[in-house]
Order: structure tokens, then C-alpha cells, then sequence
């Protein structure tokens, strides 16, 4: 399947009927437009696109869970 980005909106603001508004409600849309990193991008309801953003921690080699 591959790597991929998750884009997450707030349907309220969606130009669309109420009935759509209800079936896209805790819904969120996969990507491969962006950098394909696993990565979370919000629609604000402002309309601007924002990175979710984290920091991660690099696990030495020698703690990591062999899998």
C-alpha cells in the first residue's frame, strides 16, 4: 500500500448538504500529494492547511523491540 499523509477537515464548514455534512463526520482522507510521511495535515475552519506538528525521539539501536 504504501506511506501516506492523513488530511483532517471539519465538515461543518464544507459547502455541502447536511445528509453529506453527517456521513463525512469523523472521517479523515488519505494523500500521496504531499511528502508521504505519515503525517497529519488539518484544514482549519479558516480554510488554511496546517502540519500537524511532533517531535520524535530516536530509539538507539541497542533499546529498539526486535520485530
Amino acid at each position: 500500500m504504501g506511506m501516506f499523509d492523513e488530511v483532517f477537515i471539519n465538515s461543518e464548514k464544507l459547502p455541502i448538504s447536511d445528509v453529506d455534512k453527517e456521513k463525512l463526520k469523523g472521517h479523515d482522507f488519505q494523500t500521496k500529494d504531499f511528502d508521504c510521511l505519515m503525517e497529519h495535515y488539518f484544514i482549519t475552519d479558516d480554510g488554511d492547511l496546517e502540519l500537524e506538528q511532533c517531535d520524535f525521539i530516536d530509539t538507539p539501536p541497542e533499546e529498539r523491540v526486535p520485530t
